[in-house]
């Protein structure tokens, strides 16, 4: 009206709309959309079983999905077309090393494969060990790294191409405490210097937490695509933690008495999500003979807790993809 042009709204990184899988009768996929800004650390967020690798895998070329949309910077693309693999650097759940090569090789390989000279596919190797904090040991075979420096070494010929958008499939699975760190260290400085865009799959709610955005996943459906933060608003009370001699035996008559579901941790731990939790623990240890609880307190909830909100069940299951 002013004669001042409308700026239009930048198109996300990437887009997936309707994403559709089926293997046999079974749904592994169910009309999936969400959008990936540019920039962004996005997180599929599940158990396993609830459809995280199938739609990676359908994102890398590796399944075809029945039906379903991926736009690139605004441009609409299939699944699986080149374009879209070679913007991509993939860390995938399995092991993928070969661990009869030293680090340096298996970098050096890695961008060969991608149609780097062998000048330069030395010095991004060089410059990407140094980077993952392993510039000591590129002259080391593989098979000699711990889980944690396997890992790092994954996540450095992932970016051997320079990708514009990085998928992570489970990254830090069975990773300790300081392997962990040190992954997310590099991830977010790598979002903060080259404005790296990162789809990252995780059942882990520590690690969903670093997430700008998460997409919860379950059973092949989304339940919720919402900032980490947004999705700790859902739960309106904090967490009773009760340790118990036999979960099954007490969960029922727990949840009579609160009149609220709880859940069964494992055998010997249950946790229900509660309003004003420390005037219902009293009430709670009064209600049921000395010695039914080895333990109880209250804790503040957490991003797994979001997801059993929404749900009804936990993040960890036994369940595979």
């Amino acid at each position: 009206m002013n004669g001042v042009p409308v700026e239009e709204p930048e198109a996300p990184r990437l887009a997936i709309q309707g994403m559709t899988l089926t293997i046999g009768t079974r749904v592994i996929l169910d009309d999936i959309f969400f959008d990936i800004p540019k920039g962004s650390i996005v997180g599929l967020l599940g158990p396993n079983g609830s459809g995280k690798t199938s739609l990676i895998k359908c994102l890398t070329g590796l399944i075809r999905p029945d039906r379903g949309t991926v736009w690139l910077d605004g441009d609409s693309i299939g699944p699986s077309d080149r374009s879209l693999r070679a913007t991509m650097g993939v860390v995938f759940q399995e092991p993928s090393l070969d661990n009869h090569l030293k680090a340096m090789e298996n970098l050096e390989l890695g961008a060969r494969l991608f149609g780097l000279s062998a000048k330069e596919a030395r010095v991004r190797a060089e410059d990407l060990l140094a980077f993952v904090d392993l510039a000591d040991r590129g002259s080391d075979l593989t098979k000699t790294f711990s889980g944690g420096m396997r890992r790092r070494l994954e996540l450095a010929r992932a970016l051997i191409h320079k990708p514009s958008i990085l998928v992570l499939d489970e990254p830090t699975t069975g990773l300790d405490p300081i392997a962990f760190e040190r992954v997310w260290q590099r991830l977010e400085a790598l979002r903060q210097t080259t404005e790296l865009t990162i789809l990252v799959s995780t059942h882990r709610a520590e690690e969903a937490a670093r997430c700008d955005q998460l997409v919860l996943l379950d059973r092949g459906h989304v339940i919720a695509d919402e900032s980490p933060e947004k999705l700790m608003q859902r739960v309106s009370g904090e967490i009773i933690h009760m340790e118990v001699a036999n979960s099954e035996a007490l969960i029922e008559d727990i949840e009579a008495e609160l009149e609220v579901p709880s859940r069964a941790i494992d055998e010997s731990n249950i946790e229900v999500e509660i309003a004003d939790a420390h005037q219902v623990v009293p009430r709670l240890v009064e209600a049921f003979p000395p010695g039914t609880f080895d333990a109880i307190g209250i804790r503040r909830p957490t991003l797994a807790d979001a997801f059993f909100h929404l749900t009804g069940h936990s993040l960890v299951n036994e369940v595979g993809e």
